[in-house]
């Protein structure tokens, strides 16, 4: 135990430090070190610790499609730069050719239709696109 250093600043340091992998991780390093824990209190310092852990558990966000990409423009000029000279690797979507498809399946749809629908649908588009 550093004398220096409170429980609070101490659960911060093991919260960032990546080797515990939650909160009660936190809890028990600071009682095997002779913390008190009692300055652990509260659902906001908990969040903030939880917070902390997990960023420093998962350092890579996920994309919107759980992709995991960085989410910022620096993080992901890097990562294009280590898959251009191999250090890392670019993995394709779960389903790459869903554009495509989507194509080839708009043109059946549209082969399947009269020549009357097709322009009830085309009206329908341009006013949905005027309107809103």
């Amino acid at each position: 135990m550093d004398t220096n250093r409170t429980a609070l600043e101490r659960a911060f340091d093991l919260a960032s430090s990546g080797r515990c992998h939650s909160f009660s991780d936190v809890v028990h390093k600071l009682n095997d070190e002779g913390y008190s824990v009692a300055q652990l209190e509260g659902p906001l310092l908990k969040k903030q610790l939880i917070d902390l852990i997990e960023k420093a558990t998962n350092p890579m966000p996920k994309g919107p499609r759980g992709e995991k990409r960085p989410a910022d423009v620096i993080g992901a000029a890097i990562l294009v730069g280590r898959i251009a000279t191999g250090d890392a690797e670019d993995k394709p979507g779960k389903a790459p050719n869903r554009a495509k498809g989507g194509k080839a399946g708009g043109e059946s749809r549209a082969k399947s239709m009269s020549a009357k629908r097709r322009k009830e649908i085309a009206k329908l588009a341009a006013k949905a696109r005027w309107e809103g």
